[in-house]
């Protein structure tokens, strides 16, 4: 009898890590078909998602709240932050770069990983998606 019931646990086992492996699978094929039709860069590619859609908030010196799109945390240590766009064409415009250097600022003060230098505008246009690398300006949130 307990021969049986350690059989039938062992397929169960069995099973389940046949499973698990089949969707992690399913997962990695998935993901690099994915970044194969992204083209995104291997910075970010290697990196893990730290926030997505996400809204920040800082009291100091005033009150500001901003939603993210993505921030990345590098392999390294640092933030990269991401922004999509949808457009009629793939272009950056002044008030992305705007943009992307306030949500760096704001993130220097909440988290305690340093943000990169750059960010990314993510367009999308015409069916296409292209990543900008952008210098962020410097910004002072201090009172």
């Amino acid at each position: 009898m307990l021969t049986a019931v350690l059989s039938v646990i062992l397929v169960l086992l069995l099973l389940s890590i046949s499973k698990l492996e089949q969707k992690h699978w399913t997962h990695t094929k998935a993901r690099t078909s994915w970044l194969a039709t992204e083209s995104m860069p291997c910075e970010l590619a290697t990196a893990t998602i730290f926030l997505n859609e996400q809204d920040i908030e800082l009291q100091r010196p005033v009150k500001i709240r901003r939603r993210v799109d993505q921030v990345y945390l590098t392999s390294k240590g640092y933030l990269v932050v991401v922004d999509t766009k949808t457009r009629s064409s793939h272009r950056v415009e002044i008030t992305d770069i705007d943009q992307l250097s306030i949500y760096g600022a704001m993130l220097n003060q909440l988290f305690p990983y340093p943000v990169l230098a750059h960010g990314y505008v993510r367009t999308v246009a015409n069916g296409t998606v292209q990543y900008h690398r952008v210098l962020l300006r410097k910004i002072s949130l201090q009172a």
